[in-house]
Order: structure tokens, then C-alpha cells, then sequence
């Protein structure tokens, strides 16, 4: 689906929908695409397996945001429910 910026201002709702159900949507601007949108997919949470993570460590990595504090917490709560 294709629709100037007019036309997609006046059907947003549609143009939405349309992008959430699969659809390629571009809007253009004076006859030339400008933007396309996409639907928003949820990405899981990067899972570290220990020996990866061992060795992520080992050559002086450190998690510089790559996880937040709550994935980092829930990762060694799963480690230590894998040992029970």
C-alpha cells in the first residue's frame, strides 16, 4: 500500500493496521517514498549459556547494556534454579 502524506495523514488507523497485519506500507512525499512502516516486533531477551558467558568474561568482556540489570538478575536466578 502506497499513500502521500496527505492521504496517510487522513488514514492513519488504516495505514496502521495495514502495517500490522504483514502489509508493506510506504508514504511519499512529492511522488517519492519518504518512509515505510513496520510493526514493532518484541525481541526476546538475549540468554547467556554459562560457558558462553565464561567466556565472554574471560576475554575481559564486561555487559556494557548488552543486558539490563533485570535480565542479568533473572539469568543467574535461572542458573541457580538449574543447580536445585
Amino acid at each position: 500500500m502506497e499513500m502521500n502524506v496527505q492521504q496517510a495523514r487522513d488514514n492513519l488507523s488504516r495505514l496502521i493496521a495495514a502495517a500490522e497485519a504483514g502489509e508493506d506500507v510506504t508514504i511519499t512525499r512529492r511522488g517519492r517514498p519518504a518512509v515505510r512502516l513496520v510493526p514493532v516486533r518484541e525481541e526476546s531477551p538475549r540468554r547467556w549459556n554459562g560457558k558462553d558467558l565464561a567466556a565472554y568474561l574471560e576475554e575481559g568482556g564486561r555487559f556494557r547494556g548488552t543486558m539490563t540489570a533485570d535480565e542479568i538478575r533473572d539469568y543467574i536466578h535461572g542458573e541457580r534454579e538449574a543447580w536445585d
